[in-house]
């Protein structure tokens, strides 16, 4: 996994500039940069807010991945407050990620079956 964070400002215009790259780029490239493992960050140029989380949302809905997440989970984030996203679902949905990283080689072991032997997680 790439350690470097792929710098990118959002101008008021929508378009989205990548330092590294020095050039515009696509909703779809940053996509691509995520599957790749590569890290990205999204600041706002007007009010420098980080929008990365905005950003990969709307990646999701114009993708049609949003379809795949339970109306329960969205339902869940929708109501709680900012206390309990900041206290306990963000730290929670960290953890989740780590395991799911952590057994991502089982994982594809399991839906490939193609190996006698699942690899040691």
């Amino acid at each position: 996994m790439c350690l470097d964070i792929i710098q990118i400002k959002k101008y008021e215009n929508r378009r989205l500039y990548s330092s590294s790259e020095k050039r515009y780029v696509t909703l779809s490239e940053i996509s691509d940069w995520v599957i790749s493992g590569k890290k990205v960050q999204v600041i706002d140029v007007t009010t420098k807010n980080d929008i990365t989380s905005e950003v990969l949302t709307q990646i999701l809905l114009e993708n049609g991945r949003a379809q795949h997440l339970p109306v329960e989970l969205l339902e869940a984030i929708i109501s709680f407050n900012e206390n309990v996203i900041k206290n306990l679902w963000t730290p929670l949905m960290g953890s989740s990620i780590e395991m799911m990283a952590k057994w991502n080689p089982f994982l594809n072991w399991t839906l490939a079956s193609k190996s006698k032997k699942p690899p040691k997680v």
